[in-house]
């Protein structure tokens, strides 16, 4: 049977991580997603991609633009479709020749 699309949404909602459940303690290991791939780092509340690894940490860059970061793997996830649509939302211009009559 095929995925509702509340059950897709709650999948991208897992971090990226593999294995079963370890001891408490014990860190999963992180799989990494491909270079370019949208993220969403979930201790800063950005949107952005993938564009490698260094020293434990995943750099990213902001998906329209702006300074990349590096981030603890643990607090990054698959961005879904819709945080995408919003992180471009908040990125666009208004078009010059809309007017607003009331």
């Amino acid at each position: 049977m095929p995925k509702t699309y509340d059950e897709h949404e709650a999948e991208q909602h897992q971090p990226l991580a593999t294995g079963s459940p370890q001891p408490e303690g014990e860190l999963l290991p992180l799989r990494a997603p491909g270079v370019g791939d949208p993220v969403v780092d979930l201790s800063r509340g950005i949107v952005g991609t993938y564009q490698g690894a260094a020293d434990g940490r995943w750099q990213l860059e902001p998906l329209h633009g702006g300074e990349p970061w590096t981030a603890d793997p643990v607090h990054v996830r698959t961005a879904t479709v819709n945080e995408r649509i919003r992180d471009g939302m908040r990125h666009a211009e208004p078009a010059a020749d809309v007017r607003y009559t009331g």
